[in-house]
């Protein structure tokens, strides 16, 4: 495989006019407890260098002198960007049951929905006004295009409690996230108690996570090519029909990691078919060899996120030393290729690091080349040479 870099120009905005070169940039860090339970799971998940949060447009800038936020957090990956809306809603637990859910839903979901789709829309139409701060005086360092996948996540907090409470008067031992019947729309979840679905299935389909799905997600999932492979997965299932309704998002992830990447496969269930996932995929999933190979996957290839985490911040803070004259474009693209490796192949790239270097002997160059796992043909050059510190 050839890699070729192009340069994109990265543009800050100061005093003086536009800029060039690479610059310290400040994420936002949340204004409330739950934004920053989300930052600290997608920072582990996407690290800084992919995920911005409290991300601004110039909307009303010349007028106040503060941007508008577009979202509560963005991530833009490659050609992906997810877009996440966190809501903090109390549900009053001394109201009906059926109550107490339409106004938790209508304020955690429905406004959800209405702020995603109108940041995926500013986005596609104004990608060249977003700002990671709120004075408008940092541009978002990544070109965004008309090429990019858009996905819509809406963060539903304070659910899972009430979740729990309400399924064990059904029946005792029930988890804690929401029921997904996927053929309800946004007025038909509201008659179903916490129970959600594709709410408006003729946008952009919105991942409605409760708390609990959400760590569980991105902790199993802390990656981005292994999250955004599970969303494109789940959205397929979904608008297919094939999956039709699932007992709780933490069934639907067990079936995705079990089923190696894939939900549901249509050459099982044919066409004009449509499946249920049921309740206690998850607990049997943990019971199996492959859930500890997946925890082995983690553990062995922490050197690997240490090693994207170090270049992330770095560049970040500009701390890059001589290559500071490089745009921020530039380092992006370099470490992205080590970032879109999966947990899987992270593990086997950092297996064949540490084995050469156990064995390299002090003041003798040598290397190794590794192919990755993921995308065949594009290959690793580890180069090796120990000194003795005196």
């Amino acid at each position: 495989m050839t890699c070729v870099l192009s340069t994109d120009k990265t543009l800050t905005r100061n005093a003086g006019g536009w800029s060039f070169m690479l610059r310290k940039i400040i994420r936002g860090s949340g204004f409330t407890q739950s934004e920053e339970k989300l930052i600290e799971f997608a920072d582990d998940a996407f690290f800084g260098l992919w995920s911005y949060p409290n991300v601004y447009s110039d909307e009303g800038y010349s007028k106040n002198k503060i941007g508008k936020e577009v979202s509560d957090l963005l991530v833009i990956f490659d050609k992906d960007i997810i877009i996440f809306s966190d809501k903090a809603i109390t549900y009053n637990k001394n109201k009906d049951p059926k109550v107490a859910w339409q106004r938790w839903f209508k304020k955690s979901v429905i406004q959800s929905c209405t702020q995603l789709f109108g940041a995926e829309k500013f986005i596609k139409d104004h990608p060249e006004r977003l700002f990671v701060d709120k004075e408008c005086s940092v541009n978002l360092p990544i070109k965004i295009d008309n090429s990019f996948n858009f996905h819509l996540v809406a963060v539903t907090n304070n659910i899972s409690d009430p979740a729990i409470s309400y399924f064990d008067k059904i029946e005792k031992g029930s988890s804690a996230t929401l029921v997904n019947i996927f053929p309800l729309n946004a007025h038909q979840c509201l008659e179903n108690p916490f129970c959600v679905g594709d709410v408006y299935p003729d946008k952009t389909f919105v991942h409605i996570l409760d708390e609990t799905a959400l760590k569980l997600l991105l902790t199993e999932l802390n990656t981005a090519t292994d999250f955004i492979g599970y969303l494109n997965e789940k959205e397929r299932v979904v608008r297919e029909r094939t999956l039709l309704v699932s007992a709780g998002e933490e069934e639907t992830l067990a079936a995705y990691i079990m089923g190696d990447k894939t939900i549901i496969s249509k050459e099982i269930i044919g066409n004009d078919q449509g499946m249920t996932i049921p309740e206690g995929e998850w607990k049997n999933y943990k019971t199996t060899f492959n859930y500890q190979y997946q925890l082995s996957m983690k553990k062995g290839s922490v050197f690997w996120d240490n090693l994207i985490h170090n270049f992330s911040t770095s560049i970040l803070s500009a701390n890059v030393g001589f290559f500071s004259e490089i745009e921020f474009s530039t380092h992006e693209l370099g470490v992205r290729e080590l970032a879109k490796e999966s947990r899987q192949s992270r593990y086997y790239l950092s297996k064949n690091f540490k084995e050469k270097l156990k064995t390299t002997q002090p003041h003798l160059r040598t290397s190794r080349m590794v192919e990755s796992i993921d995308e065949p043909g594009k290959f690793y050059l580890f180069l090796f040479f120990l000194t003795i510190a005196s």
